[in-house]
């Protein structure tokens, strides 16, 4: 059989079964004559979820194997580490091929499949879910009301982390912003609009280095200082999210640093992400579905977007269909001169502050008798 056929992939929204047959199966040869038989051990040895549950340490029998959609039957010794690598480290394992012929692990037809042929497919989001009281994990995105008032956020951000408890602990820590439901927010892409480069910006900030536009920090700080969020929006792959948190993080200019908000990143791997940015040149198919999502978050008749910037002609179909006005598109070159459908401006973007007032006014200048809210 061709290399495509038997090429086994491992998702994590198929199914799974388990069985203790790995004894009466080592001595089958692999054809297609004994197919039928090899599945019917595999069932007929199945392990049920209310065995499981009452002893745990069947996952330490040398008879265990796991049969993937109902064709491919391996060892957990082979697909386990699999599993585990992909979990923790969200990376498949380049294990080298089996040399033996004729011995699991089994594909349904032809010859035994190597570690090496198995692909790992990255797990969904998973989300914790109040259920009678008791928080459960969930392979699910959004959370519910209920979870959401319990966490009893405030106005702003708000830091949360997740734990696994096992031999030694876990843990990941995210943020939550809380906002009004009538407020306004600014959306800024990252790559050569905050840095200066679409290719740079993804490899240089993985090395640490700065290559931001001058003055972006600066005009982003007074557009917050006037009662507006920042939402920093990119196609960048999610294995970059830390880094690309860091980075925004890091920028400082005249000892002024860029206002924290949300990152919202692409869901996809390095290497999808970068060839939808800087190859196929269409990011705005995550960035329009995304921006939706986030308008949902708000009434009906609000329009919470105020203004975007980015760099592209997707940047600017991406934030009108999202509702931003054309006026205050703000699209970016390399060179550092910005420009919407109406007017460009000749310099950077300190060009843009001398405008603060006409183009972004403030939002609370007669309600300044409210109190001040933490960050």
């Amino acid at each position: 059989n061709n290399n495509n056929e038997n090429k086994i992939i491992v998702d994590f929204n198929q199914k799974y079964e388990i069985s203790l047959c790995g004894d009466k199966l080592k001595d089958l040869e692999i054809n297609e004559s004994n197919e039928t038989i090899i599945h019917q051990i595999f069932t007929s040895h199945v392990i049920s979820y209310e065995s499981f549950s009452n002893n745990p340490t069947l996952f330490f029998d040398e008879r265990l194997m796991v049969r993937l959609n109902n064709k491919n039957i391996l060892s957990w010794k082979v697909v386990g580490p699999m599993i585990m690598s992909q979990l923790c480290f969200n990376r498949s394992l380049n294990n080298e091929p089996s040399k033996k012929k004729g011995r699991w692990p089994w594909s349904p037809r032809g010859e035994p499949q190597s570690p090496s042929a198995v692909e790992m497919s990255p797990p969904l989001s998973p989300r914790t879910e109040l259920e009678g009281g008791v928080i459960s994990n969930q392979r699910k995105i959004v959370p519910t009301n209920e979870m959401l008032q319990s966490l009893n956020l405030n106005k702003g951000v708000n830091h949360i982390s997740f734990e696994a408890l096992s031999q030694a602990t876990s843990k990941v820590t995210a943020r939550i912003f809380l906002w009004e439901s009538t407020d306004k927010v600014v959306i800024s892409d990252i790559d050569g609009t905050i840095t200066k480069s679409d290719v740079l910006g993804h490899v240089l900030t993985v090395i640490g280095k700065d290559w931001s536009h001058d003055g972006v920090a600066s005009l982003f700080t007074k557009i917050k200082e006037h009662g507006y969020h920042l939402l920093y929006l990119s196609s960048r792959a999610i294995g970059q999210a830390d880094s690309t948190r860091d980075y925004l993080k890091s920028i400082l200019q005249d000892s002024t640093s860029l206002p924290e908000g949300p990152c919202l990143i692409s869901p996809d791997g390095t290497l999808s992400a970068l060839t939808r940015e800087v190859i196929l040149r269409r990011p705005d198919e995550f960035k329009i579905a995304c921006l939706q999502n986030v308008w949902s978050l708000f009434p009906e008749d609000h329009n919470p977007f105020y203004a975007g910037f980015g760099n592209r002609d997707t940047d600017v179909t991406s934030y009108s269909i999202a509702g931003v006005p054309p006026a205050r598109i703000f699209i970016i070159n390399p060179e550092g001169l910005i420009q919407t459908i109406h007017k460009t401006y000749t310099q950077s973007y300190r060009s843009i502050e001398n405008l603060i007032l006409e183009l972004f006014p403030h939002r609370h200048q007669n309600k300044s008798h409210l109190p001040h809210l933490p960050h």
